[in-house]
């Protein structure tokens, strides 16, 4: 049986990926992007773009000053490089804030293979330089790891490494079943002994994986860093099973494990009571017309800041009786994944008023009415979905 604190981890991180086409063929190597980006630890590596659309934070870096009390706190360092005609293009900023209110090019740099540079611009902001290199980054480095879905219907596609800032491998499956896949829980282990593990799902309700179509996915995995003459090499252990314990279908119908099924059911129930809520909030505030749209924000924001997020033991309880089998999880042990659905609508909603707030300083009160309305809506839909 699955363990209700393990899986809970993972619903904290959800990831929400979009449809590809997986590539089957790797070439045997490719250049990628070295970055020491903390004192004495191994490096992370990125994958270098065809343009500047792609890039990673860096949210973890040695701090080397305070900022003053009046100035955001550095949030992440974002780095991007991109291939062009000169060599590798890497642009470099700040970020500054929880929301990243505030973003400052630290600067553009163009190096080749084999080049090292240091990022000096970054103590400019209390940072302790980042170094970065452009290495070969050969997949013969990993050992694949070996697949298995418990969902018949969760077709196995193929893997290869993915260059990414901590050591992955992409992983390609496709839906055999004529429903929508809603969501799917995966873990890596080693040994028999889970890992990791996270749970792609669909954006706001929407399918993950329709039938027929094919999906990919970045699994972490277990590695160690190798010393070399010129800096680390990230090997991944060896005897590493990427597994699909569960895939869960929109119509609530499921395959694979039982626990992790009944669990993102208590999520989404979870989320449902906090959807209906939050409508309710969002219309109030369109009917409460306040002189100054401001006090309307200000007031919606205090409103989804008390909103209730204590789960109901007998609303567990409902859940376990409705899921059609024995299970082993307790009401008590439910209570955390429906709260963790609460606090997902409700952590949503709040981020997206503080946007609002952010990007319109002073608001008309047309201008918020017409977001609280298509707020709303967006959130209808997301209920109707689930």
């Amino acid at each position: 049986m699955f363990s209700v604190r393990i899986l809970l981890a993972s619903f904290i991180v959800v990831v929400a990926l979009g449809q590809a086409i997986f590539c089957q063929q790797a070439s045997s190597s490719q250049l990628a992007l070295e970055v020491y980006f903390y004192p004495n630890e191994p490096p992370a590596y990125q994958k270098i773009y065809k343009s500047q659309s792609g890039g990673t934070w860096y949210s973890r870096f040695h701090q080397i000053k305070s900022p003053g009390l009046d100035d955001l706190p550095v949030n992440a360092v974002d780095i991007k490089p991109s291939f062009t005609d000169d060599g590798i293009r890497v642009t470099v900023s700040v970020l500054f804030g929880e929301l990243h209110e505030k973003q400052k090019q630290v600067g553009v740099y163009t190096i080749h293979e084999g080049d090292k540079i240091k990022i000096q611009e970054l103590t400019q902001f209390g940072i302790d330089p980042f170094i970065i290199s452009v290495v070969n980054f050969s997949p013969a480095l990993f050992d694949l790891p070996e697949f298995i879905s418990k969902a018949k219907s969760i077709d196995y596609i193929g893997i290869q490494p993915a260059v990414s800032t901590m050591p992955a491998f992409r992983v390609a499956v496709r839906n055999l079943s004529s429903k929508n896949v809603r969501a799917i829980l995966v873990r890596t282990l080693k040994g028999g002994v889970s890992q990791l593990s996270f749970l792609p799902q669909g954006k706001e309700g929407a399918p993950l994986i329709q039938p027929g179509n094919a999906f990919e996915f970045d699994a972490r995995v277990a590695t160690r860093a190798t010393p070399t003459p010129t800096g680390y090499t990230q090997v991944t252990l060896p005897g590493q099973v990427i597994e699909v314990i569960t895939a869960v279908f929109d119509d609530g119908s499921f395959e694979g494990e039982a626990g992790p099924a009944l669990i993102y059911a208590a999520t989404l129930r979870g989320e449902k009571i906090q959807l209906a809520r939050m409508i309710d909030l969002f219309q109030r505030a369109i009917d409460d017309h306040q002189s100054d749209p401001g006090v309307t924000i200000e007031a919606l924001k205090k409103n989804i800041g008390t909103l209730n997020v204590e789960a109901d033991p007998a609303l567990a309880a409902e859940i376990i009786g409705g899921f059609g089998q024995p299970v082993k999880e307790t009401a008590q042990e439910l209570k955390g994944p429906i709260e963790i659905g609460m606090k997902t609508i409700s952590s949503h909603a709040l981020n997206m008023t503080k946007q609002f707030q952010l990007r319109n300083p002073r608001p008309e009160m047309g201008a918020v009415d017409r977001w609280l309305t298509t707020l709303k809506e967006r959130y209808e839909e997301w209920l109707h979905r689930l």
